[in-house]
């Protein structure tokens, strides 16, 4: 092996690579002799402001390895700035591989007229427009999933611009046929962004990539439209009681989305409050309250319970309260709310089963 590409974050899922993984990679470049060419476009739009994401070069920093050898970054002005036509980038990296590169594309390359290099130059030394562009990302994430969540299931990107959703019914190739023909909406369908591994599995298979780069109004128009789309081939029920049912939970929960799926495989209409984002009201954990055992909805086997004090796990009724208040995770989930009131707590294969519409 010469060379190994990486993408953080990536296209499409938005996943980060930890330092940690950068680390290890560069460990095995040394072992096995290889160089890492590392594509980083992505990593100035990231959705927490105070969480961006690690990249090549600073994993060569924090090991000391100052002639950054055998690693190399591509930068880019198209998704910092929303200047795909541009054609503005760089690389950054071990001197001893950019002088040949250099080389190579100074005989192979186009060279940047100079109205372009200037208008570049504006670009890369402001960094205002692009903490503005990452705020007009957030936002179109924000309330694309509030359309969406509650009829596809995909992850909680931590950078980039794309959402990497699942296709009801599982063939990415015809929904985005239909998605097009009939709803008049253009996505990409994710198996022709894989190949199939040894295994014989295409990794895109089944979902599609959708590209927020639209004005906020254009891209909830089309989020809408997807949905819609989706709701007309899936008409939704209620159960015996004819009420709709309610599933707190948090969004990035595996045993959520296992939740969201037998109800989705059910039918049944449901809505969903997020506990992360939509937080715990005072008033909605007392209602929660009268129907579970308080002793019943605190997770101990939590991120969030380990992360506390033995201060705050050494409580009673009252500061019980005040501790899901401030940490919402911390409760048990899903919690789904059935017609009656009953709430059914957490999530096992067949525990849905005796619902119906």
């Amino acid at each position: 092996m010469q060379i190994v590409f990486i993408c953080s974050p990536g296209n499409p899922t938005g996943a980060v690579t930890p330092l940690a993984e950068f680390k290890q990679l560069i460990a095995l470049a040394d072992e096995h002799d290889f160089i890492i060419a590392s594509d980083e476009c992505y990593s100035e739009l990231y959705l927490d402001e105070n969480t961006p994401p690690p990249g090549l070069l600073q994993a060569c920093a924090e090991l000391g390895r100052d002639d950054y050898r055998r690693c190399v970054v591509f930068h880019s002005l198209s998704k910092r700035s929303n200047l795909p036509g541009l054609r503005s980038g760089f690389v950054a990296g071990d001197a001893d591989l950019l002088a040949p590169f250099k080389r190579y594309r100074t005989y192979h390359g186009c060279a940047m007229s100079q109205p372009l290099q200037h208008a570049s130059i504006a670009a890369w030394q402001d960094e205002a427009h692009v903490r503005a562009n990452r705020d007009a990302y957030r936002e179109k994430f924000s309330a694309v999933t509030d359309v969406l969540a509650p009829v596809m299931d995909f992850p909680t990107p931590e950078a980039s611009f794309y959402l990497w959703p699942a296709v009801p019914g599982g063939d990415d190739i015809a929904f985005t046929q239909r998605l097009f023909s009939e709803q008049h909406v253009s996505v990409l369908p994710g198996s022709l962004m894989g190949r199939p591994g040894q295994n014989g599995l295409n990794p895109g298979a089944g979902r599609l990539r959708l590209a927020l780069v639209a004005e906020l109004e254009p891209t909830l128009e089309a989020a809408k439209r997807l949905r819609q789309l989706i709701e007309r081939d899936s008409p939704l029920k209620t159960t015996k009681g004819g009420s709709m049912l309610t599933l707190y939970m948090i969004h990035n929960c595996d045993t959520c989305r296992k939740a969201r799926k037998a109800l989705d495989d059910k039918a049944l209409m449901y809505k969903t409050h997020d506990l992360r984002k939509d937080g715990l009201s005072a008033a909605l954990l007392e209602h929660i309250l009268n129907r579970v055992p308080l002793v019943e909805v605190i997770n101990k086997r939590s991120k969030t319970w380990r992360d506390l004090s033995d201060e705050e796990k050494d409580y009673d009724a009252n500061s019980a309260r005040q501790l899901l208040l401030q940490h919402p995770t911390l409760l048990k989930r899903p919690l789904l709310e059935l017609d009656d009131g009953t709430i059914m707590i957490g999530y096992r294969d067949g525990d849905y089963d005796t619902l119906s519409g």
